[in-house]
């Protein structure tokens, strides 16, 4: 008695394995962009005002917009980093809707704009310009 045997066509097979390849690559993707956005941090941190205390003390006033906490992790005033020692004011862990008043010990001089950058934690730079009276 002959046996029966019968097997899937080769053209239905293909469809199929592609079908299977693009419903993974497409897991995949939406996998990947779910653990992609919740690594990104939108830190979003604006610099209020700007002002001199005296010949060397500037005043910065900076507010925290993100949804959560950030910290500045340096400061560089005419591109050379302002030591710890010399900054007055909270600068870490700002948190959420928090301003923030720091006061920079600096060296300038009356009449020169020198660019004045703050480095958060999470490696987002904010340049500003600061005029010297």
């Amino acid at each position: 008695m002959p046996v029966s045997r019968r097997a899937v066509s080769p053209v239905i097979a293909t469809v199929i394995l592609i079908a299977v390849a693009v419903a993974l690559g497409i897991a995949v993707a939406i996998w990947a962009g779910a653990v992609t956005s919740t690594l990104q941090r939108n830190d979003k941190l604006i610099v209020l005002s700007i002002g001199v205390a005296s010949n060397n003390t500037l005043l910065l006033s900076i507010s925290n917009q993100s949804p959560y906490a950030v910290s500045v992790s340096q400061i560089f005033f005419n591109d050379a980093l302002v030591p710890a020692a010399n900054i007055t004011g909270s600068y870490t862990n700002i948190l959420s809707g928090a301003t923030s008043v720091l006061d920079l010990t600096v060296t300038a001089h009356s009449g020169i704009s020198y660019p004045l950058t703050l480095w958060l934690t999470s490696g987002t730079a904010y340049p500003v310009i600061v005029s010297w009276p």
